[in-house]
């Protein structure tokens, strides 16, 4: 049950019709409650219940206030129920909105992000095209292989080159499958 220092001004209206219809609702069943337990007392004063006529007439006009409440209190709950609705509608429509404008923030920076590194990669390919050859395959041989045949997939081949000719040998060659990517061999195309 809401409080009604919970409830916004908007929300009064709705609250104090959903009110009426709670309390409709509670009093026919505390009626019902109390009507039952007027039975029960008496049939167990002298076994069979009394029908007291004034007890007859207030059930019958409990019922009869039941009744004629049940379709006001129904509309009422729908109401408020639809409220509620347009109000998760508008907070759910609200969250997607922003979801929508992080998701376009988060985009702009991943575009700033790659120009960025494709800058940088190619400030770092003019850094090893200047380096001493001997310099460069020192440098190499310790970056992972994806990187380094990057960077050497990017240079001149005549640097290039001579960088390769500077590493050990099966780094090399390591390096030029990693650029070349997978070659098929004689065996394995007959299979």
């Amino acid at each position: 049950m809401m409080r009604l220092s919970q409830m916004s001004s908007s929300g009064m209206v709705a609250a104090t019709e959903q009110s009426a219809g709670a309390r409709a609702r509670r009093w026919c069943m505390a009626a019902s409650f109390a009507s039952a337990f007027v039975n029960m007392a008496s049939a167990n004063d002298g076994g069979q219940p009394e029908r007291d006529p004034v007890s007859s007439a207030t059930s019958a006009v409990i019922q009869e206030y039941c009744t004629n409440i049940r379709d006001a209190a129904a509309e009422a709950r729908i109401a408020h129920q639809m409220k509620q609705l347009g109000e998760m509608e508008r907070h759910v429509e609200d969250r997607i909105a922003k979801l929508e404008a992080e998701r376009s923030e988060f985009e702009e920076w991943l575009q700033r992000r790659e120009q960025l590194l494709v800058q940088a990669e190619a400030k770092l390919v003019s850094v090893y095209a200047g380096m001493r050859p001997d310099a460069a395959a020192m440098q190499l041989a310790v970056l992972d292989s994806e990187m380094a045949a990057s960077i050497l997939s990017s240079l001149r081949p005549r640097i290039a080159s001579a960088i390769l000719n500077e590493m050990e040998p099966q780094r090399a060659a390591d390096l030029v499958l990693a650029i070349s990517g997978p070659v098929e061999t004689a065996e394995a195309a007959s299979e």
